[in-house]
This record gives structure tokens, sequence and C-alpha cells, in this order.
């Protein structure tokens, strides 16, 4: 099958959250954030973290706790229908989810930690987004108004900037009374 390879976040699908970073490197649950570093380089299986040039790994031997490790014991990951999956040598396929406890969650909290769990239903759906698109998508929300900056108080704010367009209410229609 066709491999993806590119710049990516790794969202969570069903609460729209993103995966982070601890301070300790440790994979968790955060806001997918335009202004921190979150993207990962996919290639040949592994994700990759330019700032520290770690990859996705076990944060321990006997854990299946992630987090940024060596790129030589990176582990190897791959995307099949939604679920970011890892084979390894008993052969039964682990999910990328967040954790609610020590059991893989839908609605995770945010900092929880991100671990390899049993393939499991909406806990596990993740999506790739490309990051280029990410941003630009992102920025749109970030935009100023067009008149932020002008010094007459009187003025009426501008409703056109492109973040604010999203907010924009269709007219209502008036329903003619019934005679």
């Amino acid at each position: 099958g066709h491999e993806l390879t590119g710049k990516y976040r790794i969202q969570f699908s069903h609460k729209g959250r993103c995966v982070g970073f601890s301070a300790e490197n440790f994979l968790i649950v955060s806001f997918c954030d335009p202004t921190i570093k979150q993207a990962f380089l996919y290639s040949d299986g592994k994700l990759k973290e330019e700032e520290t040039s770690l990859c996705v790994g076990h944060k321990t031997a006997d854990s299946n706790d992630l987090a940024l490790v060596e790129c030589n014991q990176a582990i190897q990951l791959k995307m099949v229908n939604g679920n970011l999956l890892y084979k390894n040598q008993t052969g039964s396929p682990f999910c990328v989810s967040p954790l609610r406890g020590t059991k893989p969650t839908s609605d995770p909290d945010l900092g929880a930690p991100v671990a390899l769990t049993k393939c499991h239903g909406y806990a596990s759906q993740i999506s790739f987004l490309e990051e280029t698109a990410f941003l630009r998508d992102r920025a749109a929300l970030l935009m100023q108004s067009p008149h932020d900056d002008d010094k007459d108080e009187n003025e009426v704010k501008s409703c056109s900037s492109p973040a604010l367009k999203a907010n924009n209410r269709h007219p209502i229609t008036q329903l003619i009374p019934e005679t």
C-alpha cells in the first residue's frame, strides 16, 4: 500500500486533541496548538520530532507508555484504517491510544499519557494532520481583525476578517403568519 511520508500532527479523532510532549519527553494528550511544536516527520514507520531529533518509542523497556527516545530505539508504527498500529514479536497489534488510568479512553484529560494498548474503538481513532495545512487553517483563526489598530474608538469593528467569517450567522428568515 501507499506509505504516508511527510510532516504531521497526530490527532485523536474523537475529541480532536493532539499528541504533545511533557517536559520529560513523554507523549501526552494536549491541545492542537499552532504555537507549539507538535509535528512529527513520518517515514519508514518511524515518527521523529524535529527539534530534539528524537523518535517515538517505549518510555522504558517494560512500559507501554510512549516517549521520545533515541531513534535507534524507535518503534515501527503503521497507519491502518485510522489506527496507528504497532506489531510486536507475538504479532497481535497494539494501537497508539490516550489513557485514563491504565485503560484507553476516547475522552482523555489534557496531560494524560499516550501509550500502546489493545485497539479500542474511538479511543484509538487517529488522524494525521498535515502540518502546513494545519498551520494554514489555524492561522485564519489567529488573524487580527482589520480594524484592531484603528484609533477611532467610535468606529464599529469590522466583522469581515477570516477568523470572524466562521462566526457569521445566516440571516433569519421571517415566517409569514398564516391567515
